[in-house]
């Protein structure tokens, strides 16, 4: 009966594909740090790129398989401390507490990078990353992660418009 409930528990808070934070977590850990106020605060928002026509072309195992990849690389590029949930099918919210704009750009920019040196197998993973500072108490926190999941649109359009394309899956 505890082993249930330590089960229940559990996926209350984690997705079940690639056990990081869900989405019901990083809601209360946004209004924690709202009330912590532990600025600045950065969030980062990270979307799978053409995850859709690998589901269509090579089946939704094969997209499960970029999923958990992705979260894999994510939890390699990160601090324990920092908070990594998934938050809908090919997004995935980073929660950076004291950590700058300047930080925040850095540290996209080596995402970015380390990507290519990533080894996940068949797998080549493609994200698009957008981020938001939080700097000044009275901003809303939903406020900035709405601005991160702008930034991060409008970085997967600047990708689009470079590549020429829209849908090339690579499994």
């Amino acid at each position: 009966m505890v082993e249930k409930q330590r089960e229940i528990q559990y996926l209350s808070m984690h997705d079940e594909l690639t056990g990081l934070y869900n989405r019901h977590y990083l809601r209360d850990a946004l209004q924690r740090l709202d009330v912590e106020r532990n600025l600045p605060t950065t969030i980062i928002i990270v979307d799978i790129n053409h995850l859709k026509a690998t589901n269509d072309t090579f089946g939704h195992a094969a997209g499960d398989s970029l999923i958990q990849n992705t979260a894999d690389y994510l939890t390699s590029a990160f601090r324990k401390e920092d908070i990594i949930a998934r938050i809908g099918g090919d997004e995935f919210c980073i929660l950076l507490p004291k950590t700058s704009e300047v930080t925040a750009e850095q540290i996209k920019q080596r995402l970015l990078m380390d990507l290519a040196l990533y080894d996940a197998g068949e797998n080549k993973i493609s994200l698009s990353i957008g981020y938001a500072v939080k700097t000044v108490k009275g901003e809303s926190i939903m406020d900035i992660f709405g601005q991160a999941d702008q930034d991060m649109y409008r970085h997967k359009e600047t990708q689009r418009s470079l590549t020429g394309n829209n849908a090339s899956a690579k499994y």
